[in-house]
């Protein structure tokens, strides 16, 4: 079997690796035993071969896992392009044809993958839709699942049920509460959730008051100050939103994946305005109830839709610096910060 998981949500993919861990080697005694993880620098078509054909050890079956090999491989083979590698034979340099052929003999093997080993892919890309790589894909059958950020009613219902698996119960409001101060964060949600399910005790609902009280309101709620601040031209207040962020241990990363949820948000908030978009559609199509919600159409109207559409693009091309290792995170966050504040 040959499995796929990719997309932005980390924390939902590593728990279902987890998960397929547990199902696919139930006995603890072996499971580390017939396991082999690999990350994308060590993969090659002979190293994959050795551990997915390796006799699993008082077991009927083993796992390998790959971390990020096709994104990391398209990375760096983008990286060479953009910088010019080649040889005097006009070639491209040895930075990408190594990868393209490493991923090509990687193709060849993925339908040989015996059936007694689960060999699974994580990714935070998609997978190409074209090429070699993607006939190998649907030749071997391989399963993919796609893990998209959580926002608006999906995420509403994720904090709903992880508060339910915690034995806690939470309120509509309270959830909504949480969902403002931190975002799409599951990971950090999964800590606040056990935090206030603990502290309501069993039996009792967590409360907007619990909100307040335990949980850090930093997240989201720095990112509209942000937004506000540049869309005001204040680079100041701005960069000081930011650097909030920063102190408080939000990753550069996770930063710019809250910006750019906020500006695609922006983008589509101008362009229902400009159609004269209901409330009920409004809140349908954004994902958002609340105080989210009025806070995402009070910043639209402070742009044109012209500016919005910029600001996807600055926010676009920071995302793929930050990937492609073409700047550091920390600086490439801090110049689309002071782009988005001073281009208005």
């Amino acid at each position: 079997m040959i499995l796929l998981f990719y997309g932005p949500d980390d924390f939902s993919i590593r728990e279902a690796v987890q998960k397929r861990l547990r199902e696919a080697l139930p006995s603890p005694e072996t499971a580390d035993l017939n396991t082999t993880r690999l990350t994308a620098s060590q993969v090659t078509a002979d190293a994959l071969r050795f551990a997915c054909e390796a006799v699993p050890f008082l077991a009927d079956r083993r796992v390998v896992l790959v971390d990020q090999f096709f994104s990391k491989g398209s990375a760096r083979r983008g990286r060479a392009a953009r910088s010019g590698e080649f040889d005097a034979g006009g070639e491209k340099g040895g930075e990408v044809a190594s990868g393209t052929a490493t991923l090509n003999s990687v193709a060849e093997y993925l339908p040989r993958v015996p059936a007694n080993t689960h060999l699974l892919f994580v990714e935070s890309d998609a997978p190409p839709k074209t090429g070699p790589l993607s006939r190998a894909l649907e030749q071997a059958k391989v399963k993919q699942q796609y893990f998209p950020t959580l926002a608006g009613t999906p995420l509403l219902r994720w904090i709903r049920d992880r508060t339910k698996a915690a034995d806690g119960h939470i309120s509509d409001p309270a959830s909504q509460l949480l969902a403002t101060f931190v975002g799409g964060d599951l990971r950090t949600l999964s800590n606040e959730i056990e935090k206030l399910a603990t502290y309501a005790g069993i039996g009792k609902t967590v409360e907007p008051a619990d909100v307040r009280l335990l949980v850090n309101q930093t997240g989201e709620v720095n990112v509209f100050a942000l937004v506000d601040a540049a869309a005001q031209g204040q680079l100041k207040s701005a960069l000081a939103a930011l650097h909030r962020l920063l102190e408080a241990g939000e990753r550069p990363e996770r930063i710019l994946g809250m910006l750019a949820r906020q500006v695609r948000l922006l983008v589509q908030a101008r362009e229902l305005a400009s159609r004269r978009a209901g409330a009920d559609e409004t809140a349908r199509v954004l994902g958002l109830v609340g105080f989210p919600l009025r806070k995402v159409q009070e910043q639209a109207r402070l742009f044109t839709p012209d500016r919005v559409r910029e600001m996807h693009t600055l926010t676009l091309a920071a995302d793929v610096s930050m990937k492609t290792g073409q700047q550091e995170p920390a600086l490439a966050l801090e110049l689309l910060v002071a782009e988005l504040a001073t281009k208005r």
